[in-house]
Formats: structure tokens, sequence, C-alpha cells
């Protein structure tokens, strides 16, 4: 969002849809704000809070099908901001961004943590057949393949 005075925002309420609207009008919401980040990339600076700057990364890197680099920044906001108000759509991207690059254990992980935190999100309703699945088989102890047909147990 940009303010009155020209400054560029990275608040959850611009970045996610709005609880109640209609599953078309989220979808088209969120496809242009992930489309609009590339305007808004250039415009920020140095004041931007570093989880904004590490989501915003990460969602650019996952729009470019590097998914490793995703993974990397939207991790990095986890780790480094634990109480960051984009939690929630960070690990919506994270969830999307380890299921498109095959591991299906942390695509799981994540999206199952995404559901279980924010069970009313609008979101949800976003996420794919095939990933709802996973996390079904996850969360009942199935063994996921974490990379390239290896498995781990789901508990570790």
């Amino acid at each position: 969002m940009v303010t009155e005075s020209g400054d560029v925002s990275c608040s959850p309420q611009v970045l996610a849809p709005v609880s109640g609207v209609p599953v078309v009008r989220t979808v088209i919401a969120l496809a242009a704000v992930v489309s609009s980040l590339m305007f808004v990339i250039p415009a920020f600076g140095a004041e931007q809070p570093g989880d904004c700057q590490s989501f915003i990364d990460g969602v650019e890197a996952y729009k470019q099908k590097d998914f490793v680099t995703s993974q990397g920044k939207l991790k990095a906001v986890m780790e480094n901001y634990p109480d960051s108000p984009l939690r929630d759509v960070v690990l919506f991207w994270l969830a999307r961004s380890y299921y498109n690059n095959g591991n299906q254990r942390e695509a799981a992980r994540n999206m199952s943590t995404f559901a279980r935190e924010y069970p009313d999100s609008p979101l949800l309703a976003l996420v794919e057949d095939d990933l709802k699945e996973l996390v079904t088989r996850y969360e009942k102890g199935e063994l996921l393949p974490a990379l390239a047909g290896k498995t781990i147990p789901a508990g570790g």
C-alpha cells in the first residue's frame, strides 16, 4: 500500500485477502497482490522491516520458480521474526514453495501449521487438493517424501 506521503507499507491487511470475501474475488485479489509485488519491490528501501523485505523477496523468488531461494527467504522470516504479523502468509507461501519443489513433508508440515494456527483464513480455500491430501496424510503420521523420493518419519 502507498501512503499519502508516498511511503510503501507491507501490512498483512494488504498482503492477505479479507475474511468473508468470495473465493473468486479472493483469488483475484491474491493474484493482484503477487503481481503488484514486482512494481513495489524497487520502492522498498532500508527503512522497510526485515520481515517484510524477506517476505517480498521470497514471493518474488517463488514467482520466478526459484523455490530454493523462496524457501530460504521465507524460512528466514519464520526464524528471525517469529512474531511477525506476516506469519500467516509466510506459512502459506512457504508450504506452496516446498510443494512445488517436491518436498512433500515440509509442504504438508507448513500447511498443517498454517491451517491449525489460522483456521478461518480465506487462503485455505486456495490450497491445492493434492496439498490438502498431503496434509491429511502427514497428520496421520504417514511417511512422506522429503526430497526426490527420500522418506523420513512425519514426526522428525
